[in-house]
């Protein structure tokens, strides 16, 4: 396969990339290596290992996030997730890309969507999803730079109009760093919001699988 450009979204060579992906990462994990994966369509601002969870065996950011849901019925976003190395890790993985052919045509995102309940119940897999307060996406974000982790574009597609909306959110940033602590917390800073992504064809609302 030639990884030397872009691959269309969803394209053949699209999918084989992301579940080549999860074939990479059960080795890191069998070698005794914790490891934290991001999409590239992702800003940080601070360090996320302070909401990493130290009971999970993964931490997963979310595109619709509610406290009041049980954990897993939280949309989750496999864009960014902290594994750590232990025997149910491994084999979540093995279980992951074992699960492809059930689902013809899915990506590794949505694959895991319909079996988080199984890896779960079956292996008994420890999952927390990430609170959208501070690992915010296009899907759903808050207007609070000061809990901020990390700015995804999520629920958008095509790569010149998620790097254009997130020129917007990272010329944010640096604004918002250049202010005084004083001026920080009058508050009222938000966000630019994500015009060309949410307005594009592609645009999307998350879906609870």
């Amino acid at each position: 396969m030639d990884l030397s450009s872009a691959k269309r979204f969803m394209s053949k060579e699209y999918l084989e990339l992301v579940w080549t992906k999860l074939s990479l990462q059960q080795r890191v994990l069998e070698f005794g290596y914790n490891f934290l994966f991001t999409d590239c369509d992702m800003v940080l601002f601070r360090d996320p290992f302070r909401h990493i969870s130290l009971y999970a065996d993964m931490t997963v950011s979310s595109d619709d996030y509610s406290a009041a849901r049980a954990p897993l019925d939280n949309p989750l976003n496999t864009g960014l997730y902290y594994m750590k190395a232990t025997n149910r890790s491994v084999e979540m993985l093995r279980y992951w890309q074992a699960a492809r052919p059930r689902f013809p045509g899915a990506h590794d995102q949505a694959v895991f969507g319909h079996i988080k309940h199984e890896l779960a119940g079956k292996l008994q897999a420890r999952i927390q999803p990430l609170d959208t307060l501070h690992f915010g996406g296009f899907c759903e974000y808050h207007d609070d730079l000061a809990s901020a982790v990390t700015m995804h574009a999520d629920c958008c597609v095509g790569l010149d109009t998620k790097v254009h909306d997130l020129r917007d959110i990272a010329a944010d940033w640096k604004n918002y760093t250049s202010l005084s602590p004083e001026q920080r917390k009058k508050g009222g800073f938000k966000w630019t919001y994500p015009t060309r992504c949410r307005n594009s064809v592609g645009w999307r609302k998350p879906v609870h699988p």
